[in-house]
């Protein structure tokens, strides 16, 4: 009995306690180690996607399949982000770790990890797919220990990090959640959800503890034989009296657009913009938090793909402005080119934390900031390491 009461305390603070000090930890840590995060691709960006991103959109659930009897709705913080995240980590590892990093070999790695978490996982009515403790911590270690196998003792040490976070998320997301999803629906489960414990959730955790312990390696391996580099750049500085109004003109122009698409959104999935979503879903209680999902969805990635792919949107076309990584500044473009998914991370990091500004006052805190820093950055440019510049300046900077 007194064996089955500290069990379950172990499992209380690993599920709920751990993750606090993991937050706290990564945070700190990347203070007096970032020359280590950073040769693990984990910049100031990254990290903040991976903790204050997820935070501030884990009560987002976006439907991705509706009908007259199921339901099923994606978490933004606890799936979209970490799958985000996998992606970038792969693309960056395969793009400069080209002959280490072998897709055939990651994808086996994958495989077996979504066939460990398919065999621990099941469903558990009124609550969901779960695993038991203490086999959710099995899929992160073996992400862990792939990683490490992947790498071997090479000079590619660092990228056993992200390799570990993107197998196991992978992993998990394909094995409890994906392959374990027709056998909840058989079980007549009505509303599902994808990543619905949040932060709590395998999904999240599996990445986070990975990326954790691999981390964690590297570190006691290399503080004593490394010194730590730091990077100066160079900062463009404009003025602060012309910044906010155009910034301003540019977001009314962006919302306009925006509300546009999204009523066409509605109109083209309900046929009718009129109907109420009483009329369209059969289920109560879910209408707004699903109208939230949308919305909030459009607003992100609309300033996320015109601020990456073109570097402005139609707002700061029409006001001349635009968003500029603060290590592009003074670069030539051909050097641009080469740091592209460095560039898409900065841009959708940039715009996830627009949750968080919007929860502080609709941007007033970040209009306060703008005006008064040195460096005129918003929340989101500060943590994905952004600034808004002028187009005609920043022809006669580089």
């Amino acid at each position: 009995m007194e064996l089955m009461v500290l069990v379950r305390y172990a499992e209380i603070f690993l599920r709920f306690v751990l993750p606090v000090i993991i937050f706290t930890g990564l945070i700190f840590g990347y203070n007096k180690y970032k020359h280590i995060y950073e040769r693990c691709f984990i910049n100031k960006s990254m990290l903040a996607l991976l903790t204050l991103g997820t935070l501030s959109t884990v009560l987002i659930n976006v439907p991705i399949y509706i009908d007259a009897e199921l339901i099923i709705a994606v978490n933004f913080g606890a799936i979209i982000i970490p799958l985000v995240i996998s992606f970038v980590f792969i693309f960056e590892i395969n793009k400069q770790l080209a002959n280490l990093f072998r897709s055939s070999i990651v994808i086996m790695f994958v495989i077996v990890i979504s066939m460990i978490s398919f065999m621990l996982s099941y469903f558990k009515p009124g609550f969901g797919i779960t695993m038991d403790f203490p086999y959710y911590f099995v899929p992160m270690l073996y992400g862990v220990l792939f990683a490490f196998i992947l790498v071997g003792r090479s000079n590619n040490f660092y990228s056993a990090v992200p390799i570990a976070y993107s197998i196991s998320t992978l992993g998990v997301f394909i094995g409890a959640d994906v392959l374990q999803l027709p056998i909840a629906i058989n079980e007549n489960l009505r509303i599902g959800y994808l990543g619905g414990q949040g932060v709590l959730d395998m999904v999240y955790i599996s990445g986070l503890y990975s990326l954790v312990f691999a981390l964690f390696i590297v570190i006691i391996n290399t503080k004593r034989s490394e010194k730590k580099e730091k990077a100066h750049r160079e900062s463009y500085m404009i003025d602060r009296a012309w910044l906010i109004k155009p910034r301003a003109v540019a977001f009314l122009i962006d919302c306009t657009i925006q509300f546009m698409i999204i009523y066409l959104f509605y109109f083209t999935v309900f046929g009718d913009i009129h109907l109420t979503l009483d009329q369209v879903m059969p289920f109560r209680g879910i209408e707004r938090v699903f109208l939230l999902g949308w919305s909030v969805s459009i607003h992100i990635f609309y300033f996320t793909f015109f601020e990456w792919y073109f570097g402005q949107t139609p707002g700061k076309m029409v006001t001349g402005i635009k968003v500029v990584p603060v290590q592009y500044i003074g670069i030539t473009k051909k050097k641009k080119t080469a740091r592209t998914s460095n560039k898409f991370l900065n841009i959708f990091t940039r715009n996830i934390l627009r949750i968080v500004e919007l929860v502080l006052g609709f941007y007033v805190v970040s209009m306060i900031l703008i005006k008064l820093s040195q460096s005129e950055q918003r929340i989101g440019d500060y943590f994905a390491d952004t600034k808004i510049i002028c187009v005609e300046k920043e022809f006669e900077l580089n």
